[in-house]
């Protein structure tokens, strides 16, 4: 296994005092407005895109045999394979370069279960080579970078060298998958252009039945164009599926590209391209808001590039203008439809075909100057002050063409420029990203430059690391974070609350949050005892407390009771933390309180809540002395208050379990 692969990077070395205090607005602003985040499906209501589609995957920490079979099983080797293998097995460390959606990620896997059958492992992008060459290694251990992000500063071609020889000695493999060929690395490792497999084999790969020549011919014109690998995936599913092959390649890229361009190609009205345009940044907006919408961005628009005196050419409307009628007329892009809603039947306008969402905003980009982005960006400005959020997904989408023009009005928003709408609008785009394939790398950049950045910058970081993001690359959120604990308190307060929608977020997305357990519990050893860092540790326990007190939102159970249904072999690492905070004086009224609503719930909507109880209360008792025993339950007495006779059992049953044989227990009425 890497060097610290399941542990956060080490410390600052300048440490800065940390506040140790949950503030309410802090609180607040974590529990009731950041879920959006961590659910940013539900964020972008309406809009069809990879977020409501697919789930996060998570590209850090260790590869599994599901992810080995599920990248090999129907894996088909390019041309240049061969080389690439050679080149692993010869010098323990290969690069592979290409542009996105060629299938280097499946490769990187194949390519290491080559040669050879020991673990396998991801790190995140971010590493940089420097950082890898100082890593230890294991003798055979295989480990992937992939959509690597290169550092200026650090990947020198003496790094590269370093690297090699270190993996020589070590005896194990890596592979990084890269965008383009890193330069400083031709003297000391083999660098190979990647390519797309022959599709007909893929396709052929993906099916259980072959497809026909008939629908291989058919298909010939679509997959001379070279789609994405996902595309062909998907086509092989909807040809089992029975589709025709006309409907069946709707979804390339290349079909929908070619639709739209003929479209900005029969030169339509301004105010069909702001139609298009706004559609967007606002798709499933009901007619209303869509309108009033448009509305606005023609006012932007008029400022930065104002409309033509109207002439014998260009005569001026007279005519109330019959606009909407027009809106989704036939050969255009957007379409309207109807959806059911809580309050009944409404309508909401998106675009004929989902793909299209992107290829519009790729036009548009490609085809209109810089005024027109100009208004673009005052219109998002001014939106994202009124809680607009539906614009979230258009800026993610946006990004993968134009991520400096993006970049630019997200680090506004997250500088504080625009209050916390406008730093809650950046963590939903980041997030959003992150659902990517292409721009989940980027998208830790980003948390990784707003963490080092003022207190504002740092809060949005912050919100990030503990979201969508942290499923995605886990290790390196955990670490990050942590980081920002350590240095002391951003602009909303202190960073130690987002520990507990951290969890929250690894809790639902991966099914194991341990990471956050295991750097906790390290760092809590660390700074312990005589000569410890009594800042950091206090750091520490607050994260922790944050971790425990944690609810999964909206549902409110406490997410360590989740933890533990789920590993219920774990319950003496938890058991541990809740020592750690419960005798601890700073924390524990708030611990108490925490533990007694943890309890509260199972009680009323657990039918084994008993036994459970049993065993956290036994493996607790474990962790404390009998005077801390003592001291503990009668605290928990002055917190119980009144409760029903199910809650008062049941914490009955969690005192007998942490003092069976203490004469002193007493019993709540």
């Amino acid at each position: 296994m890497p060097e610290d692969v399941e542990q956060a990077e080490a410390e600052p070395a300048t440490e800065k005092p940390a506040a140790t205090t949950f503030d309410a607005e802090t609180v607040n602003w974590v529990q009731n407005e950041f879920p959006s985040a961590m659910y940013i499906q539900k964020a972008l209501f309406g809009v069809e895109n990879e977020c409501s589609a697919h789930r996060v995957r998570t590209d850090s920490g260790k590869i599994t045999d599901a992810d080995v079979a599920d990248a090999i099983s129907s894996y088909i080797t390019p041309g240049t394979f061969a080389e690439a293998r050679l080149a692993l097995s010869r010098d323990r460390v290969v690069v592979l370069y290409g542009p996105a959606d060629i299938g280097k990620r499946a490769s990187a896997i194949a390519l290491l279960r080559e040669v050879t059958d020991r673990p396998l492992f991801r790190l995140a992008p971010s590493v940089s080579v420097h950082q890898l060459a100082e890593r230890k290694y294991d003798a055979g251990l295989g480990v992937a970078v992939i959509d690597h992000l290169p550092e200026q500063v650090d990947d020198g071609d003496f790094d590269w060298q370093v690297l090699r020889d270190r993996l020589a000695d070590s005896g194990a493999y890596l592979v990084l998958t890269m965008a383009n060929k890193p330069e400083a690395a031709a003297d000391a490792v083999q660098c190979v252009p990647w390519a797309r497999p022959d599709l007909t084999r893929v396709l052929r790969a993906r099916m259980s039945v072959p497809p026909s020549t008939v629908q291989l011919s058919a298909l010939a014109e679509s997959l001379a164009g070279s789609p994405a690998i996902r595309d062909v995936v998907e086509l092989a599913g909807r040809l089992e599926a029975g589709e025709p092959v006309d409907r069946a390649v709707g979804h390339f890229d290349l079909t929908v590209l070619k639709t739209v361009t003929a479209w900005f190609d029969e030169k339509p009205s301004r105010r069909a391209i702001l139609e298009v345009t706004t559609l967007a940044f606002a798709a499933g907006a009901g007619e209303r808001d869509f309108e009033a919408t448009l509305t606005a961005l023609e006012g932007h628009l008029g400022k930065h590039l104002p409309e033509p005196v109207p002439t014998d050419d260009v005569p001026a409307e007279v005519s109330l203008p019959q606009r909407r009628h027009g809106l989704t007329g036939p050969g255009g892009l957007i379409v309207r439809r109807t959806v059911n809603s809580a309050f009944g039947t409404r309508g909401e306008l998106v675009f004929s075909t989902p793909a299209c969402h992107r290829h519009v905003l790729r036009t548009l980009w490609d085809r209109m100057e810089v005024g027109f982005w100009d208004a673009v960006r005052a219109w998002l400005d001014e939106r994202v002050v009124r809680g607009s959020w539906r614009m979230t997904g258009g800026l993610a989408t946006l990004a993968e063409f134009a991520f400096g023009e993006v970049h630019d009005l997200l680090d506004s928003w997250a500088s504080g420029s625009r209050g916390r709408a406008g730093q809650r609008a950046a963590v939903l785009v980041v997030s959003a990203m992150v659902y990517r394939d292409e721009l989940a790398p980027a998208a830790l950049r980003i948390a990784r430059w707003w963490s080092g950045g003022g207190a504002a910058r740092r809060w949005t970081a912050a919100l990030i690391l503990s979201g969508d993001l942290a499923i995605r690359y886990p290790l390196e959120a955990v670490s990050r974070l942590w980081r920002l604990c350590a240095e002391g308190p951003t602009g909303k307060g202190n960073a130690t609350v987002a520990f507990g929608t951290l969890f929250v977020t690894l809790t639902r997305g991966t099914g194991d949050a341990g990471v956050v357990l295991r750097t906790l519990t390290a760092k809590l050893n660390r700074f312990d005892g005589t000569g410890g860092n009594v800042v950091l540790r206090s750091v520490a326990v607050s994260a922790t407390l944050a971790v425990l007190s944690a609810r999964e939102w909206p549902e409110g159970r406490h997410a360590f009771l989740i933890f533990l249904g789920r590993h219920p072999g774990r319950v003496d690492e938890v058991a541990r933390l809740w020592a750690v905070v419960l005798r601890y004086r700073p924390t524990r009224l708030r611990a108490l309180v925490a533990l007694r609503a943890a309890l509260t719930h199972l009680a009323e909507h657990a039918a084994d809540a008993t036994e459970r109880v049993a065993r956290l209360g036994t493996a607790l008792g474990a962790e404390l002395t009998q005077s801390d025993r003592i001291l503990f339950q009668v605290d928990l007495l002055r917190v119980a208050g009144r409760a029903t006779d199910a809650v008062t059992a049941l914490l009955n049953a969690f005192l007998t379990a942490l003092s069976p044989n203490n004469p002193a227990r007493k019993e709540l009425r």
